[in-house]
């Protein structure tokens, strides 16, 4: 089948990914002109590899993604820097398997030798092989290509575009906190009509503005008077949808003549500052009176009811928390990938390392045998710098029975670290899924009770 295009939902990056650059492209091109080899060797199809790659990256599209923090957790290793850099490295790792994988163009299945096998460490010159394909050190001793900067080659243009296309992702997630948390989005409570004396302007709205923190740490606001006359809107929600044409979010919108921008022959509302002063009139009453203070132009003004401020903030926090909960879902699945990374290679492992170090009469036969591919890119991605999970004496893929059982140890340890990393963000996900459901339970019961208040008013009309 050709390379599907369809990973991403939102137009700008769905545009930027369709339009790749001339090397990705090709290679899109070459993972689909390798899939009948690679069928026919009866291994995984390189193109449904990277379209898998492309499908993990998108789910990032809707997540917000955690800072990277300014110390790593080791035992967290999935930061935003990290997440980056495992995408292209599996980026790469396709295209050393598409391009290794099967040799020339018949159906061998191992490029380092056919029968997966040597006999007394002496390669059969009839086999077809290629000792010249290391992966020793090529990823994680190894930061060119991997830092999105490169264009020294072909390979590391396309690592190039994927580090833009997962920022821009990474961007689109970032993008959902400002956007449910906009700049001067004022409440605006009615109150009895108040003739300035100082303009003859009628004011019968109030408002107020946060300017910062006082030095017990307080925060501090200007309260200003809002001019009768001006179009103060309802908040809106409006429907996202897909490329399919298929609803899948929403945002907030304000009706045209809410922001006010100076732009479009809107006039931008002028607020009078005012502070409400406590008096006591002759008779010892209380009373209440404004003392009048600066005029403000106001350039960039969202108003809101006391009722849609409430209903603006709880979708809005449910919009963060919502974003906040895919990111770690993304992040379950991440480490659950990994897992069934590091599965497949110890199957790999058992079927290779199926070899005895002993003769029926007990004499010691020194046959070894190799890693696939599969296994070499797996430790090549999952190794630490300078410490990898297989046994690198010789500088050679091939293993013995004694050092088969060292790789084997080494790959079961990395298992186990996996599963807990993989226990301890599920426990981080159901926070995250507590918070949200918490979320969701406040606006139902806000929208119980002004439904209540409503059908109360209603009834006594």
């Amino acid at each position: 089948m050709a390379y599907s295009t369809s990973a991403f939902t939102d137009l700008t990056l769905h545009n930027f990914y369709i339009n790749a650059n001339s090397d990705v492209t090709a290679l899109r091109t070459e993972l689909t002109n390798a899939v009948a080899k690679f069928t026919a060797a009866g291994m995984p199809s390189p193109e449904d590899m990277l379209e898998a790659i492309d499908a993990r990256i998108s789910k990032f599209e809707k997540a917000i993604v955690d800072d990277q923090p300014a110390t790593v957790d080791p035992n967290k290793p999935y930061d935003r820097n990290a997440l980056i850099r495992e995408f292209l490295e599996e980026v790469y790792s396709v295209i050393l398997y598409c391009r290794n994988g099967v040799v020339g163009a018949g159906t061998t299945a191992d490029p380092y030798h056919e029968n997966n096998k040597y006999t007394n460490t002496v390669p059969d010159p009839d086999v077809a092989h290629n000792p010249t394909f290391a992966l020793q050190g090529i990823f994680a001793d190894n930061d060119t290509g991997f830092t999105g900067q490169s264009e020294a080659n072909a390979e590391q243009k396309i690592l190039k575009f994927y580090y833009e296309l997962i920022t821009q992702t990474f961007a689109k997630g970032d993008a959902l906190k400002t956007r449910a948390n906009p700049d001067n989005v004022w409440t605006v409570v009615t109150i009895s009509p108040y003739t300035s004396p100082t303009n003859n302007m009628v004011y019968d709205r109030i408002t107020s503005e946060y300017i910062g923190k006082d030095s017990n740490g307080e925060n501090i606001y200007k309260t200003y008077l809002v001019q009768q006359g001006i179009d103060l809107s309802v908040v809106q929600k409006r429907e996202v949808k897909n490329q399919a044409g298929i609803v899948t979010d929403f945002e907030f919108i304000f009706k045209e003549g809410v922001i006010f921008d100076g732009s479009g022959g809107v006039t931008a509302p002028t607020l009078q500052e005012v502070q409400i002063i406590t008096g006591i009139d002759s008779n010892g009453a209380k009373y209440y009176y404004y003392q009048e203070g600066d005029v403000k132009t106001v350039s960039n003004f969202k108003a809101l009811s006391p009722t849609e401020y409430l209903y603006y903030w709880n979708e809005a926090r449910i919009q963060v928390l919502k974003a906040k909960l895919a990111y770690k879902q993304a992040l379950v699945e991440e480490v659950q990938e990994d897992l069934r990374q590091a599965n497949a290679a110890l199957a790999e492992l058992e079927k290779v390392a199926n070899i005895r170090n002993l003769d029926k009469d007990g004499n010691y036969t020194g046959d070894l045998s190799a890693e696939t591919i599969q296994m070499m890119l797996f430790n090549s991605r999952a190794s630490l710098r300078g410490d990898s999970l297989f046994d690198r004496d010789g500088n050679d893929y091939l293993q013995n029975w004694g050092t088969w059982q060292e790789c084997r140890i080494n790959l079961k340890n990395y298992i186990d670290r996996k599963s807990a990393q993989s226990q301890d963000m599920m426990l981080d996900y159901q926070q995250v899924l507590n918070r949200y459901n918490s979320a969701l339970e406040v606006l139902s019961k806000l929208q119980e009770k002004l439904d209540g208040l409503l059908k109360s008013q209603l009834r006594n009309l």
